[in-house]
């Protein structure tokens, strides 16, 4: 999903029609005041989506590297925070060492994967949302958590801490567990 269609959710949460407005149909009498307000809750979009991805819901990725024994942090398509795993292509553990330039790994590998945990970038409104369609979190959790921190920073300090707790209470549901569905068993009558 548009980190558009996000914000647009949040505004209209916050109940800013007008901007609702302009961020789904261009549509607008102050054009300059609807560019500050979208930069504004951009921010607030990317204070609430690197909430979610440091306390709640870690974004995973892998680098695969072939036939190299130093993997520089320039390789990853974005920085990481936490390297989790490295193996071979086999799944093997690898042994490794991690310094301020990147993974130095033990020998050279034909096949190296690396998963890691990282904090997203800032996005632009344009961009795709790190969380996608099959991942747990949903754009409304998302646009809530984006709701609180705009009226956060615009000094509404009560209606954002509402905010901010349905925006946990959403994130939390979207990681609850679910069980598998049991059904009773049929009788004979």
């Amino acid at each position: 999903m548009l980190v558009k269609r996000i914000i647009s959710l949040a505004a209209e949460i916050i109940g800013l029609d007008d901007e609702v407005k302009y961020l789904l149909g261009g549509v607008t009498d102050d054009l300059p005041s609807r560019e500050e307000e979208t930069e504004k809750l951009l921010s607030a979009y990317n204070a609430a989506l690197c909430c979610v991805a440091t306390d709640y819901a870690p974004l995973v990725k892998r680098l695969v590297a072939e036939n190299t024994k130093e993997i520089p942090f320039s390789a990853f398509s974005d920085i990481p925070a936490e390297i989790l795993s490295v193996n071979d292509k086999y799944g093997f553990g690898v042994s490794y060492t991690q310094s301020a330039a990147g993974v130095t790994l033990d020998k050279t590998r034909p096949v190296t994967v690396i998963e890691y945990r990282y904090i997203p970038e800032d996005r632009g409104i344009d961009d795709e949302c790190d969380y996608g369609f099959f991942d747990k979190i949903t754009p409304r959790a998302l646009a809530e958590g984006t709701a609180a921190a705009y009226l956060r920073a615009a000094g509404e300090f009560s209606k954002a801490a509402e905010w901010r707790k349905a925006f946990e209470e959403s994130v939390r549901a979207c990681l609850k567990p679910r069980g598998k569905l049991v059904l009773p068993k049929r009788r004979w009558l």
